[in-house]
């Protein structure tokens, strides 16, 4: 394995090539941290107020859509054991 130190320092290399200190939006320096921050967005309360909605499907490929998710949706539920009713942390971890 790479220790983490020489893959820091790679990945610092990397992004600093073009001879700029890019000082990463959470306060540190390392271009690691930088490369970090612009891959993970910290989502504001805002963007997570959410509503959840359904339409009723209305025509022909609407229906087969709508179908074809929920069939994929039992498939996927009854091989993992998921159930909306009974949901653990057991059943989660």
């Amino acid at each position: 394995g790479v220790p983490i130190d020489d893959l820091l320092e790679a990945v610092n290399s990397t992004l600093i090539s073009d001879g700029k200190n890019k000082a990463s939006p959470g306060g540190g320096t390392c271009a690691a941290e930088y490369y970090y921050d612009l891959n993970h967005h910290q989502w504001k309360k805002h963007e997570l107020d959410i509503a959840i909605t359904h339409i009723e499907p209305k025509t022909f490929s609407d229906k087969v859509a709508y179908n074809s998710v929920k069939l994929a949706r039992f498939g996927f539920d009854t091989a993992t054991g998921w159930n909306n009713e009974i949901t653990s942390t057991s059943k989660v971890l």
